[in-house]
């Protein structure tokens, strides 16, 4: 006790001697000189008291002359006054400025007595799991050594620590000891897998660890029954007023249902899997923190969970198994889980071949938990991913970069808004890639990366509180996409055609990607070219109008969705074929929506009385016909439309020929293939086998995506009419063509192929 005692007196004496202290050092030297203090400090140092009511207690005496406050309101008034370091808005008191060297003074000592409590108190929680910053060696390390730096040194000059060892004492919340218990945990864990080599920066792992709960401070009095949903917000506020943006996203999103996100950073899983264990405990003299095993944890918090029905239940138990999953990856590699201090870090490395049933397939588990941490390491820091981007936009072989769109797909959920930009431009540049299944991918990211672009609070905000828009807004990227690629500048006029072909893939991902409540905004953006179509090129209004049937109507407002009828009923009247046939089975794909406005069934019914006339084009009378067949037109009408149609079918191979043109249009390939549809179920004897392999032709070599996907869909329909030799012949062909060279043909085959085979004998 006597050598505790003289450190502690020796360090409080040397406290005087610092500037700050001037206005007070006198009258301070004499009351810590006095006997009094000097007992009631042993007092202290023997009841290992070195919490902050005891400090206060011991001071007291001295800091009633200068501010007439009980020994709580004294502690309750520094308590304001570093809350108004992290927190201004939430403190309403004034401060007097000749108190400001005894609120110092009173915190430097809190730290020099927290510091001295890890050395000498041996019952307390923080002796055995005492708070941990990196060493030297291990800063120079680190990454993000800047952000490391700047939350360290926030951390100590706005006295977080301190103002977690206050709030013990005023309120009884041992928030303290949780988060020194993850800080300990987490530190732990991170330094062993780094000397195993994964990629982890430990300096995240620190700066989370520590300040994961910090906005519990800054939750408002009201709102105090709310701190646990609330918290979040809180922490992701002071984080990001210091611009900590990567310590700040790991320390926020500590939440057991953010594991529900498919792949994470090391960094984050090693923040939730510590927090996860790190709960308080029921003891006879009441709540200790304690360091719980991840299976005993499951039922502390379950038990905590607010409205828990089943539903709620699975979803915990499915995050849960990937803590567990995540923990037995750990235990694989030799780390120490269980903080013995006899780490070894050394597996027996054990070769697949000879592993055998449940091992093989936890060993899968570990394989794929190693491939996301790896990468998500690439995606956490900015520099790795500009490196990934370059990579591909260097790579020449198509299978690697038809690898990196995947990833990208995969991904695309833990980009960060900049890297969705920096993405959104490379695949823009591919929309010109001679593959043309690349291109058509690229379409498909491009909109399902707008689609998540608006970065979406899953965290309950308090009511007060209304969050700031971001700079750029989803809609604006696609307004700035579609202007682009409807009016192309004139320097890509000579590609422009293809990249506009893009669109529709575009507007399709972005639909099916978005949630329910975008599509009106994303709609009225859509409906705003349409108005303008007059302006466009030809070749660009084909390409719009193709993207028609990917609008959601239901979600059209009144004016938008006038505009929507307009612009059919006007391009049902164009002079460019392949727009007339695109609006005529565009209305036949979604003719249910459309039809539910019965001023628009008027119209169109309108529309076919004024057109009744013979088209030099088999196709648009074919579609003419089967729109009067389901607007349920006069008999008299539809057989006089019957009767143009019917002419097809006096030469149908004109028609098969026409189909593996390269000049023929393909919509006009589209609606030749229903039209061999039709006839293959009247005479499947006939047309069968015959169609059944142009389908496969079609399917091998057609130029155009969307004819070769049309062809294997309507080869499925056919096959049922075929005989059993027939099927079989078809089977054969398409898996000769699996052995073709070009793969952006070979790639839609197996689709088609493995449902086709389902129909063959056993």
């Amino acid at each position: 006790m006597s050598k505790a005692y003289n450190e502690i007196y020796k360090l409080i004496l040397d406290e005087l001697e610092e500037n700050y202290v001037k206005p007070y050092y006198k009258n301070l030297l004499k009351f810590t000189q006095s006997n009094d203090f000097k007992v009631n400090l042993k007092k202290l140092i023997l009841q290992n008291k070195y919490d902050a009511i005891s400090l206060m207690e011991l001071l007291y005496p001295f800091y009633l002359e200068y501010g007439k406050l009980s020994t709580l309101d004294w502690l309750k008034y520094i308590n304001d006054y570093v809350l108004t370091l992290s927190f201004p808005e939430k403190v309403f008191r004034k401060f007097e400025n000749g108190l400001a060297p005894l609120v110092l003074f009173y915190l430097n000592l809190l730290r020099i007595l927290s510091k001295l409590e890890i050395k000498y108190d041996k019952n307390s929680f923080l002796y055995n799991y005492p708070i941990s910053f990196l060493e030297h060696e291990e800063e120079n390390k680190t990454k993000f050594l800047n952000e490391y730096l700047t939350f360290k040194k926030a951390f100590l000059n706005n006295w977080i620590y301190e103002l977690m060892k206050i709030d013990l004492s005023l309120t009884g919340h041992n928030t303290i000891d949780h988060v020194v218990g993850v800080n300990y945990i987490s530190l732990n864990i991170g330094r062993q897998l780094k000397s195993l080599g994964l990629p982890i920066d430990l300096g995240i792992v620190v700066g989370a660890g520590l300040g994961h709960d910090i906005g519990k401070y800054g939750v408002k009095d009201k709102d105090m029954d709310k701190v646990p949903y609330y918290h979040y917000y809180y922490t992701e506020k002071w984080f990001y007023k210091l611009g900590l943006e990567k310590i700040g996203h790991i320390a926020t999103n500590h939440s057991t249902w953010d594991l529900e996100l498919e792949n994470l950073p090391l960094e984050s899983l090693i923040l939730i899997y510590a927090d996860f264990r790190v709960k308080n405990k029921i003891y006879k003299d009441g709540y200790k923190m304690h360091i719980y095993t991840l299976k005993e944890a499951y039922n502390v918090i379950l038990n905590k969970l607010d409205n828990l029905n089943s539903k709620k239940e699975q979803r915990y138990e499915k995050v849960y198994k990937k803590l567990q999953d995540f923990e037995n990856y750990m235990l694989n590699l030799g780390i120490d889980t269980n903080f013995t201090k006899n780490i070894t870090n050394k597996k027996a490395y054990r070769p697949y071949s000879l592993m055998e049933g449940e091992e093989i397939v936890d060993n899968i588990k570990y394989f794929a938990i190693e491939h996301n941490i790896n990468l998500m390491a690439k995606l956490l820091d900015n520099v790795g991913f500009n490196n990934i981007l370059e990579m591909v936009r260097s790579e020449y072989n198509w299978r690697k970069l038809r690898l990196y769109l995947q990833i990208f797909k995969e991904y695309s959920t833990y980009l960060t808004q900049k890297q969705k930009i920096i993405t959104l431009h490379f695949l823009m540049d591919l929309l010109f890639h001679r593959e043309k299944d690349i291109r058509n991918e690229s379409a498909e990211l491009i909109g399902l990366l707008i689609s998540q672009y608006d970065e979406e609070y899953k965290k309950e905000i308090p009511e007060s509180i209304k969050r700031i828009d971001p700079d750029i807004t989803s809609s604006e990227i696609l307004e700035d996409l579609l202007k682009n690629i409807l009016y192309p500048d004139h320097k890509i006029t000579g590609s422009h055609i293809e990249w506009q072909y893009n669109l529709k893939t575009i507007v399709k991902s972005l639909f099916y990607n978005s949630k329910v409540e975008n599509y009106v905004k994303y709609s009225k953006l859509l409906i705003k070219y349409y108005e303008n179509h007059n302006s466009m090129s030809p070749t660009t209004q084909l390409y719009l109008s193709q993207t028609l049937k990917y609008i959601p109507i239901p979600h059209l407002d009144n004016n938008n969705l006038k505009q929507f009828h307009q612009y059919i009923l006007n391009q049902l009247n164009s002079n460019i074929l392949e727009i007339r046939l695109t609006i005529l089975d565009i209305i036949d794909e979604i003719f249910e929506e459309l039809t539910e406005n019965r001023n628009f069934t008027f119209l169109l019914k309108n529309w076919i009385l004024e057109n009744l006339g013979n088209c030099s084009y088999a196709t648009e009378n074919y579609l003419k016909y089967k729109l009067a067949l389901k607007l349920n037109i006069e008999k008299n009408i539809q057989k006089r439309l019957k009767l143009n149609y019917e002419k097809v079918e006096d030469n149908i191979s004109e028609i098969f020929l026409k189909n593996l043109k390269t000049a023929t249009e393909w919509m006009n390939k589209k609606v030749n293939i229903d039209i061999l549809y039709d006839q293959v179920k009247k005479s499947p004897k006939t047309y069968g086998l015959h169609t059944g392999m142009h389908f496969c032709n079609l399917l091998k070599v057609s130029a155009i995506e969307k004819v070769r996907n049309y062809a294997g869909h309507t080869l499925l329909h056919i096959f049922q009419f075929l005989t059993q030799e027939e099927r079989n012949d078809i089977a054969v062909e398409l898996l000769r063509a699996l052995e073709m060279q070009n793969y952006q043909f070979t790639k839609y085959i197996p689709n088609y192929l493995g449902q086709l085979l389902v129909y063959l004998q056993p």
